[in-house]
C-alpha cells in the first residue's frame, strides 16, 4: 500500500514534464512568417501608413458614389493620439468618442479599428468585411476622417480612423 502513493506522484511527475516539455517546444517553436511582422517598422513611418488609409478610404468610397472626406488637424492629432495610447497600454478597445465632440467640434463621430501584421490595403478591406465598420466608413454623415497609426510591441500596425461631421 505504500507504493501506490509513489506510484501516484511518479506518474504526476512524469505528467507534469511532459507537460513542461511541450509548453517550451510550444514557446522555443519559430514564429510563423505571418507572424513575425517587419512590415510594420520596414515599409511604412505611421504618418505614411495613416495617409495612405485615409486615401483608400476615400477611394472606396468614391467607388460607392460617396465624396471625399477631407482630412483635419485636430482629428487627426486625436486618432494618433489613440492609436499610440492604445499601443502603449496593450488594449484594443473604443475610448470615449466625446473629444471628438468636444475638440473637433462635431455633430457626428464613428470610430473603426483594425490592428495586425499587414499594410493599409488590408487595413481597408478588413473594415469593408465587417457591416459595422463598414457602415462608418460609407455613411453619408462624416465630411472628415481622421487616421493615425502606431506599431505595437510585436510590429504589428493599430490603426484608428475618427469619422466626423463637423
Amino acid at each position: 500500500m505504500a507504493l501506490r502513493p509513489v506510484r501516484h506522484v511518479r506518474a504526476t511527475v512524469v505528467a507534469l514534464v511532459v507537460a513542461a516539455v511541450a509548453a517550451s517546444t510550444l514557446l522555443l517553436a519559430p514564429t510563423p512568417a505571418s507572424a513575425t511582422v517587419p512590415y510594420a517598422a520596414k515599409s511604412f513611418t505611421p504618418a505614411q501608413y495613416a495617409d495612405r488609409v485615409h486615401k483608400l478610404i476615400n477611394k472606396r468610397r468614391a467607388a460607392h458614389g460617396l465624396r471625399p472626406l477631407k482630412d483635419g488637424t485636430t482629428i487627426d492629432r486625436i486618432a494618433r493620439n489613440r492609436a499610440q495610447r492604445l499601443v502603449e497600454n496593450r488594449e484594443f478597445r473604443h475610448y470615449s468618442l466625446k473629444p471628438l465632440f468636444s475638440k473637433a467640434n462635431a455633430s457626428y463621430a464613428g470610430e473603426n479599428l483594425v490592428s495586425g501584421p499587414f499594410g493599409p490595403r488590408r487595413a481597408v478591406r478588413a473594415w469593408m468585411k465587417s457591416p459595422g465598420h463598414r457602415k462608418i466608413m460609407l455613411s453619408k454623415k462624416p465630411n472628415k476622417v481622421g487616421v493615425g497609426a502606431a506599431v505595437t510591441r510585436d510590429g504589428a500596425w493599430l490603426t484608428v480612423a475618427d469619422f466626423v461631421r463637423n
